[in-house]
């Protein structure tokens, strides 16, 4: 009885053992293309190995810590049966350092060295000095010595110890310099993001095959750590020409695999937002109503007095600038980047409310804007944890032969290799996408790389805009229409006029008009004046009235070669009051809106030609008040 036991004990843990050495093979894989969305992409890795006859693992190693593990896609060709996949952290392999990284690092260890080594010199001549300093009092015997002796002891004395301070001082100098060049070092390598103890995650293929053969394997997969947001150039020659709008794409990724030379692929897709429809519920009016679990949070609209955010981004303690950290508009692919010093500045668009702080390494932070033109954030260290998934029986192909989506792959990637287009443009049901043929190479350093998308020429027409009475600039706009058949996304964009760099501005698509406003920033080549006409300002008492009378001149000059459009604004005083009347005496050529008061020139200001046009009026009101008529 107890050999049975013993042979059924020995079976079982022999049958354990062997499942235990199954077979782990690693895939020889890369990275064939990514697909990036506004927020997250999609990476693709393309592999070949032999599977042995049997039960075998595969193992994809180096994978991205940071993957959806329930967005993992896995399609195989080969005789063989695909039992499961598994995704799974390697906390026995770090990220590989980019070279820039490896070099600084081997930089840093001589230096560290050679500090040691000044710091304990330091030392051995602090001792001597000490020393020294025992050894010069003269006692008990040696008040014989000869006035001679005690010369030359004190000259030795003195000598070696002049000697010592100007040893300790070239040292100290030393150690400055060799800190220095350490502080430089350690803030290149948080230039070049380089993240802390990231760790690669794998994704491990069970497999079974009655035979060995050769198996074919395409493994995507959906990872946070990436994005991109569309900016702009926007140069007008002249008023003359078209625009000239140049459509650029920074995309940044901190995955933590490198994308070498691969196919990218941009979409203006979002897969983190949801794919639920709505459901429009009964809207019960009551007193004292909250909505939602953690109550209704309203922010006031930006105030109208700024139409750009700026600031500095700094590290958790608040002393280090971050460059390269991104700033976004929620809700928008509005976006930028700070400089070396952590500074930004980000033109806002209607109805901004809210900014996203970004930067690899940190916890990302959502920001409300609320009043404030200027808002400084510190980013706090980010901590990560990945846990272990399983995903049984994810995907098989039996008996070897490509599947239909494995030959349209195969053949799209054929096509898109022989086509000579740098980007195509594809519009899908949901989204719009940009695929770039030319190889790209983007680190996982979280840094910006600008990608050209495209150029277009924007057939336009020009207007000048003026309120003298709030601001004498004159502000130009672009009036675009058809602009929905290039799939313009919102972004900012820097203005280029004449050859002259003028700015920033938001190019906003999110209007539901046939026409795009593009406002082109202030044109100093218009030159406007308002002035009080000094013989129209009299003022009369008539019995218990007052009456006011006021009259301005506008000045306008075109200096531009060209004819200029002009839409000029202004007003008459509108009363509230029965006692306060307004007599409306004169505004020629001006459109009036009876209910405000609003007066509208539409002008035509020929070249090197100065235009006047005024307007007049009379405020009557009791003597008792006190009315500001101008």
């Amino acid at each position: 009885m107890i050999k049975l036991y013993s042979s059924l004990f020995i079976g079982l843990f022999a049958a354990q053992l062997g499942w235990g050495q199954t077979a782990q093979k690693i895939i020889d894989s890369k990275i064939e293309r990514a697909t990036v969305f506004l927020k997250g992409a999609q990476v693709t890795r393309v592999g070949k190995t032999p599977v042995p006859a049997g039960r075998s693992e595969l193992v994809f190693k180096g994978v991205s810590p940071d993957l959806d593990a329930q967005s993992i896609q896995l399609k195989a060709e080969g005789r063989f049966t695909v039992l499961s996949v598994v995704h799974q952290m390697n906390y026995l392999q770090k990220q590989n350092d980019r070279q820039e990284i490896a070099r600084l690092e081997a930089r840093k260890q001589p230096l560290r060295d050679r500090r040691e080594q000044e710091v304990d010199l330091l030392g051995v001549f602090a001792k001597e000095e000490e020393l020294l300093g025992k050894n010069q009092e003269v006692k008990g015997d040696n008040n014989n010595l000869k006035a001679l002796e005690l010369k030359e002891m004190a000259d030795f004395h003195r000598a070696r110890w002049l000697e010592i301070k100007a040893k300790q001082l070239e040292i100290a100098r030393s150690v400055r310099r060799i800190d220095s060049s350490l502080q430089k070092i350690e803030a290149q390598m948080k230039a070049l993001n380089n993240p802390r103890d990231v760790y690669t995650s794998e994704v491990i293929v069970t497999v079974s095959a009655k035979e060995a053969t050769t198996g074919d394997f395409i493994l995507a997969y959906f990872v946070q750590n990436a994005g991109w947001f569309p900016t702009y150039d926007l140069r007008v020659e002249n008023i003359a020409k078209p625009i000239e709008l140049t459509y650029k794409a920074n995309v940044q990724q901190s995955t933590g695999e490198d994308w070498k030379e691969i196919r990218l692929t941009l979409s203006n897709g979002d897969p983190n937002q949801s794919g639920v429809k709505p459901e429009l519920r009964p809207w019960y009016l009551g007193y004292n109503q909250t909505t939602g679990l953690g109550g209704t949070v309203t922010y006031g609209n930006p105030s109208a007095s700024f139409t750009q955010v700026t600031g500095k981004v700094l590290d958790s303690e608040g002393n280090t600038p971050l460059p390269g950290a991104n700033i976004t508009i929620k809700g928008t692919s509005v976006g930028t980047v700070t400089n070396a010093g952590g500074n930004y500045s980000l033109a806002l668009p209607t109805g901004a409310r809210e900014l996203v702080f970004s930067h690899v390494g940190f916890v990302t932070q959502t920001i409300p804007i609320r009043y404030y033109p200027m808002i400084n954030v510190s980013l706090a260290q980010e901590v990560r944890t990945v846990s272990e998934v399983v995903v049984n029986g994810y995907g098989t192909s039996g008996d070897g032969g490509n599947t239909r989506s494995d030959r349209d792959y195969q053949r799209e990637r054929k096509l898109k290799t022989t086509v000579p287009i740098e980007v195509a443009e594809v519009e899908g049901q949901t989204s719009i996408s940009f695929d770039i043929t030319t190889p790209y190479t983007i680190p996982t350093d979280g840094k910006n790389y600008a990608v050209e998308i495209k150029e277009i020429e924007l057939p336009a027409t020009y207007q000048h805009y003026c309120v003298p009475k709030l601001d004498l600039g004159v502000f130009m706009a672009a009036q675009v229409t058809g602009w929905e058949a290039y799939n313009l996304m919102e972004g900012e964009a820097n203005l280029f006029f004449e050859g002259t760099y003028l700015g920033k501005t938001v190019l906003d698509t999110r209007n539901l008009d046939d026409t795009l406003n593009i406002s082109l920033g202030r044109d100093k080549s218009v030159i406007v004046s308002r002035t009080k006409l000094k013989n129209f300002g009299k003022r009369q008492f008539i019995a218990s009235e007052r009456s006011e009378e006021r009259g301005w001149e506008i000045s306008l000059r075109n200096t531009k070669r060209q004819r200029v459009s002009l839409i000029l604004e202004d007003q008459f005083p509108v009363s509230t009051n029965k006692a306060i009347t307004v007599e409306r005496l004169e505004a020629k050529e001006a459109e009036v809106e009876d209910a405000t008061g609003k007066l509208t020139w539409k002008l035509q200001l020929e070249p090197a030609r100065e235009k006047k046009i005024g307007f007049k009026y009379v405020v009557k009101y009791p003597k008792s008040g006190t009315i500001e008529v101008d």
